[in-house]
């Protein structure tokens, strides 16, 4: 099954880079992500940086930018199989979570 979460961010357009990394840019404000880093600055200066997106602790092992449109962004973050604590000791599948970044 795949989560969605739900990021709120104003911005008009976005240029894919390489390496899974965007970057969202509005006015005098500017939204970049590069593998799962998630940084938001305002007239240049830095006002928001994630080093990492955590769930139950763990890192996401890979992502991948599904699509990108002129108002949302959509990735998909593989989890190890951990980050669900309710689980059978079978199910040892990782889990994929579905990241939305609205502008």
């Amino acid at each position: 099954m795949i989560k969605k979460i739900h990021v709120f961010i104003i911005a008009l357009s976005w240029l894919a880079l390489p390496s899974l990394a965007a970057q969202l840019t509005y006015q005098n404000s500017q939204l970049n992500f590069d593998n799962g880093k998630l940084q938001i600055l305002k007239d240049g200066k830095t006002i928001i940086d994630l080093q990492d997106i955590l769930l139950n602790y763990q890192s996401g092992k890979t992502w991948q930018l599904t699509s990108a449109t002129q108002d949302k962004l959509t990735l998909v973050a593989s989890f190890s199989d951990q980050v669900e604590m309710y689980k059978s000791i079978y199910d040892t599948a990782d889990r994929q979570v579905e990241f939305e970044i609205m502008f």
